[in-house]
């Protein structure tokens, strides 16, 4: 079984986030998005009107649409520009595209980490947790392999057997959180 943090460990690691990288990290940690789909994400791709987004960092693939949240709503709707990518460095210029863009964020995870005194949170185990808490709160294998964009189910079934006992916390990183 792997280990999750726990909420406490997560809302110490939030805290511990700068400006620039809590945005990101909260969109991953209740949309399910990769570092990636986080880090490219376009204006275009987000509807407020219908809380949705839809997820996606290749042109050739359709993508899928995923329910916001209304913590991750009103982050989205508190951000200062409409155009262009959602999310940028803390210099102000977008993220270039890269092959890994986990690598830009590796650390300023690094450093939030240290300052929270927690091991390891990484975009991916951000991934993790959203992926756990949608399975302990809804137990729907075909939703959460939509919403997370698995087209296996054994690729989503690594986290309902792996992550299905792990902490929830209060609100719960899932996609249909109110």
């Amino acid at each position: 079984m792997v280990r999750l943090p726990s909420a406490y460990e997560v809302d110490r690691f939030v805290l511990a986030c700068r400006r620039s990288l809590r945005p990101i990290v909260l969109f991953v940690l209740y949309t399910g998005a990769t570092a990636s789909e986080a880090v490219y994400l376009d204006w275009s791709q987000v509807d407020l009107d219908r809380a949705t987004v839809c997820l996606s960092i290749r042109s050739s693939s359709p993508g899928r649409n995923v329910p916001l949240n209304s913590r991750v709503l009103e982050l989205l709707k508190s951000r200062p520009h409409r155009s262009g990518m959602v999310f940028l460095r803390p210099d102000g210029g977008e993220y270039s595209r890269r092959r890994e863009s986990g690598g830009q964020l590796k650390s300023a995870f690094r450093g939030a980490c240290y300052r929270a005194g927690v091991l390891g949170i990484t975009p991916r185990t951000l991934r993790d947790i959203w992926a756990s808490r949608h399975w302990a709160a809804h137990r729907d294998l075909e939703t959460l392999m939509e919403l997370g964009g698995w087209k296996s189910e054994r690729m989503a079934l690594r986290y309902v057997e792996s992550f299905s006992l792990a902490p929830t916390g209060a609100e719960g990183a899932h996609s249909h959180a109110p």
